[in-house]
């Protein structure tokens, strides 16, 4: 094999990889997450600095979703929405852990989701579901 063969397979080497590392920091349509391997809709939620991120996420009607919301921070976070379809969402995570919950969310619309620890939602950390 010639040098300049070499050169040209580790540039398609390279080429490759950074196009596997793109499209594995580009996330799914669940806003962050993918599809769960037990058929759940998987939704990755990060909280810190009195932020969510992703803020907005967006999600089918009549298929369960597994939240995973990972507190990358030093205080304690939750995810709450008070009503979605009749029942109350919520999930705590201590600092630098990571706490699930599934639900199913069973009518299509827009839904808030904030931080109810006291005076976190008034510094920012709210967000928006959208259920279609």
């Amino acid at each position: 094999m010639t040098v300049t063969m070499r050169r040209r397979l580790t540039g398609m080497l390279v080429l490759g990889l950074i196009g596997l590392w793109i499209s594995g920091c580009a996330g799914g349509g669940a806003g962050g997450g993918g599809s769960a391997s037990s058929g759940n809709q998987a939704v990755n939620v990060g909280a810190v600095d009195y932020q969510f991120n992703p803020s907005t996420i967006t999600v089918k009607a009549g298929q369960p979703v597994q939240l995973t919301l990972r507190n990358n921070a030093t205080q304690i976070h939750d995810f709450t929405i008070d009503s979605l379809g009749g029942q109350k969402i919520q999930v705590t995570s201590d600092p630098q852990a990571s706490s699930s919950t599934t639900f199913t969310p069973t009518a299509p619309g827009t839904y808030k989701f904030y931080c109810n620890q006291p005076g976190h939602e008034q510094l920012g950390m709210v967000g928006q579901l959208t259920v279609q």
